[in-house]
């Protein structure tokens, strides 16, 4: 990137700033608060879209020029211009350096120190255009053992970098975790999960197959004594039954005797009744005169009372008489209005009739059951069995049932035991998949992890820039900087954090030039490089004189506070001083030295 020129008005302490480049190198001198850090932030502000001054955007007015409205920053370089207004804060142009990813680091040389580790390593697989292609990953996850399933799908998260991949594989491990603890109960361990399994009770299948077989035998028996003991109750039943009703019998024959008495007794009552009725129905006139026996005594009134009775003889003359007279002695005259005391005791002497026959007929329906039940009592013979022997056997279905319950809970407890057994198998065979599993995941993730593929993969393309770092810090005179494989800095043998600030200063410079040098942007913003001695001002100069004769930086800009305005050290160089938040020229600049 070769910035032609430099532009602001109005932005922070700087009122006017025109600043022509037309040399690789620049050095701004000033005092303090002069305008020198304004101008670096302005470049930044156009090329990174950065304020570092304020957080929030209705504060950029504050990057205004005290007493002004309003403020401009441009940058032209060979391939255009981008410019910034106040106080919007908004961009117009655009270069395609501003999109590389070198850009902030060599335009503040201090944030590649202070980057973490994940962003370095990405800096430098884009700067040295190192492959982490799909198909390189894939190999170097299959040479560390790695599934191949898993690895194929851990690629497409490559895209988004290691640190994202590792984190889905990590975040794969946890699911794994969680799926073996949810089988086993327990917290996974690397240790505990390798040969786990699950705790299996006491189970003999020897004993099953006995049990099973002992419990059909008492199955059969059960059911065969429940039939005996069914067809013993029924026997007990109809034993009962026949003996009830034998007893009944026994009783009813001994009132046989008596049952005859009382018909006899009955019958005669009767006849005797039936007489009463009779003989006061004739006295009555009410009797019924129906019958031959009334028919004929009508007939012989009737021919005794015609002319015909005349040529009767006498004899039978005296016979029709006498009939005709023993008939009104037993029924009354024929013509005759009846005896109104017999009319009265009549129907007494019916009720009294009826209430015999009644009786008669019940004396003969209960002798004729006594005796049918007498004839009946050897008709069947049923076999005799007692409660006793119910109970008998029903203590032994009890017993048999007692038994084949005990031996069924004991198999029962058998068979909960061998499912157990087969679900343990069926854990360990599970918590052993879910183990490897998080292996496998844990191993992709390591692989994710920055000592592992990136590192491999970083640890070619470091070769080249330690080689270059070594090389400008050759050239400079300095301590040499170099990156460790997991992107530590070092300067020398120790570490870059244990540096001083000057010693720091000069390894920020290093790593931003290499970097220049690296992504092609071969432009530099070295601010405060006052902070060195006389001696190693001077290494700067040189080492970017040097850099800029080879032709190997566009653009570098150097900054520091001076006591007053100095000569350009060599022609590679153009030297500018600000004051007052200007750029002084000419007569101006003559008067400041």
């Amino acid at each position: 990137m070769k910035i032609q020129s430099i532009e602001i008005q109005n932005f922070q302490s700087l009122r006017a700033v025109h600043l022509p480049i037309t040399t690789p190198l620049v050095l701004v001198g000033g005092d303090n608060e002069a305008g020198k850090s304004s101008l670096c932030e302005a470049i930044r502000m156009a090329l990174l879209g950065e304020n570092g001054r304020v957080d929030y955007k209705k504060d950029m007015g504050q990057l205004v020029t005290d007493g002004a409205t309003d403020g401009v920053i441009t940058v032209e370089t060979a391939g255009g211009g981008v410019s910034v207004l106040l106080p919007d804060g908004k961009q117009h142009g655009t270069l395609p350096e501003t999109e590389h990813p070198a850009l902030p680091y060599v335009l503040e040389p201090r944030r590649f120190a202070a980057a973490s580790a994940d962003d370095r390593r990405t800096l430098m697989f884009r700067v040295t255009g190192t492959s982490a292609s799909s198909a390189v990953v894939l190999g170097k996850l299959k040479e560390r053992g790695c599934d191949e399933t898993l690895a194929s799908g851990i690629l497409p998260m490559l895209r988004a970098g290691f640190p994202a991949a590792k984190e889905f594989a990590d975040g794969k491990a946890r699911d794994a975790k969680a799926n073996w603890r949810a089988v086993t109960g327990e917290a996974w361990g690397s240790k505990k999960a390798e040969g786990w399994q699950a705790a299996k009770p006491d189970f003999d299948q020897a004993m099953l197959t006995t049990l099973s077989a002992e419990l059909d035998q008492l199955s059969t028996k059960v059911g065969e004594q429940q039939q005996h003991l069914g067809g013993l109750r029924e026997k007990s039943n109809a034993y009962a039954t026949r003996k009830a009703q034998a007893e009944r019998r026994e009783a009813q024959a001994h009132k046989l005797p008596s049952l005859r008495t009382k018909l006899a007794t009955d019958e005669a009552g009767l006849a005797e009744w039936e007489g009463k009725v009779t003989a006061l129905q004739a006295r009555a006139g009410t009797g019924p005169r129906e019958g031959l026996v009334h028919d004929l005594a009508r007939c012989l009134a009737q021919l005794w009372a015609s002319e015909a009775s005349k040529n009767v003889a006498f004899g039978i003359g005296l016979d029709v008489k006498g009939a005709i007279a023993e008939y009104e002695r037993q029924h009354g005259k024929l013509d005759a209005s009846g005896d109104p005391e017999a009319a009265a005791a009549l129907p007494k002497a019916i009720e009294s009739r009826d209430l015999m026959k009644r009786s008669v007929a019940n004396d003969k329906r209960d002798i004729a059951a006594v005796e049918a039940a007498a004839a009946d009592q050897d008709a069947s013979a049923v076999e005799c069995v007692e409660p006793a022997d119910v109970q008998v056997a029903q203590a032994e279905l009890q017993r048999l049932q007692i038994a084949q319950r005990e031996v069924q809970q004991r198999r029962q407890a058998l068979l909960d035991a061998q499912r157990v057994v087969q679900e343990c198998d069926g854990k360990t065979q599970a918590a052993a998949a879910h183990h490897a599993e998080v292996a496998q995941w844990l191993k992709v993730s390591e692989a994710m992890a920055p000592d592992g593929i990136p590192s491999e993969l970083l640890a070619a393309a470091l070769g080249p820039v330690n080689k270059l770092l070594g090389e400008l810090s050759t050239l400079a005179g300095w301590t040499p900087v170099s990156i460790d494989d997991d992107l530590t800095i070092r300067c020398g043998a120790r570490f870059y954090r244990q540096q001083s600030a000057s010693a720091q200063w000069r390894a920020d410079t290093i790593l931003a030039l290499a970097l220049a040098e690296l992504s092609g942007l071969r432009v530099a913003l070295l601010d405060a490089f006052d902070i060195l001695n006389m001696a190693g001002r001077g290494q700067v100069l040189d080492l970017l004189d040097e850099l800029a004769v080879a032709g190997r930086v566009d653009t570098v800009i150097l900054l520091g506070t001076l006591k007053a305005p100095t000569a350009a050290p060599t022609d590679a160089y153009v030297s500018h001083w600000i004051e007052g938040g200007r750029l002084l020229v000419g007569e101006q600049l003559r008067e400041a030295a």
